[in-house]
């Protein structure tokens, strides 16, 4: 019966070669949920970027807002145009590492890249 249940067709078998010890059929199912679980963590990954991203969008306009700093006001103080800096607050934007860093400076908040 145990034999049935592994070498049906919901586990694949990679080398196609049969699998008659007890200790192969559940090292291959191993080998079959570990590559279904990085799958599924690809998957999640462009999640997870998204909500870094968004936190980091809005600790920069909660920075700008507490200094009380209009977006044309801080695209002036950094030589930047205004629709500039509402494309970076929107996330459509992809600034540069001098950008992030001069927006940083001009606010008095620190940027951490982890």
């Amino acid at each position: 019966m145990r034999q049935e249940c592994f070498n049906s067709n919901i586990m694949s078998n990679p080398t196609n070669k049969p699998l008659n010890d007890y200790d192969a059929q559940v090292k291959a199912m191993q080998a079959q949920y570990m590559a279904d679980l990085r799958r599924e963590m690809a998957k999640a990954e462009p999640d997870k970027l998204r909500a870094q991203r968004y936190y980091f969008l809005m600790s920069l306009i909660k920075a700008r807002v507490a200094k009380k700093v209009t977006q044309k006001q801080l695209a002036d103080l950094i030589g930047m145009q205004q629709s500039a800096i509402s494309r970076i607050e929107s996330g459509k934007g992809n600034p540069s590492m001098n950008t992030l860093l001069k927006i940083a400076k001009t606010l008095d908040v620190n940027l951490v890249v982890e």
